[in-house]
C-alpha cells in the first residue's frame, strides 16, 4: 500500500515530463518542416504550430514566439508582401 502511494505521487510529474518531451520533439519536427519547399508538410506545420501555441501557451512561449517571428513573419509574410509589391509596381 505504501509503495503504491509513493509511486502515485510521482505519476503527475512523470506525466508532465513525458508531455514536455513529446511536445519538444513535435516542436522540432514542426520547425524542420517550416519551409515552403516541404509542400503539404509546410502547411501542416503552420497549423500544428498554431494549435500548440493556442493549447499550450505556457509550455513553449519563447520557442513559439521565435518560430513565429523568424519563420512565419519574416519568411512567409514578408515574401508574400514583396511578391504583391512586385506585381503592383
Amino acid at each position: 500500500m505504501s509503495c503504491q502511494c509513493s509511486t502515485s505521487s510521482y505519476l503527475p510529474r512523470l506525466s508532465s515530463l513525458l508531455q514536455e518531451a513529446v511536445f519538444a520533439q513535435l516542436l522540432e519536427l514542426v520547425k524542420t518542416n517550416l519551409s515552403p519547399e516541404k509542400g503539404d508538410a509546410y502547411l501542416t506545420s503552420i497549423v500544428a504550430l498554431g494549435h500548440i501555441a493556442f493549447h499550450l501557451p505556457d509550455q513553449f512561449p519563447v520557442h513559439i514566439k521565435n518560430l513565429v517571428s523568424r519563420k512565419i513573419v519574416k519568411e512567409l509574410l514578408m515574401v508574400d508582401a514583396q511578391e504583391v509589391n512586385a506585381v503592383f509596381t
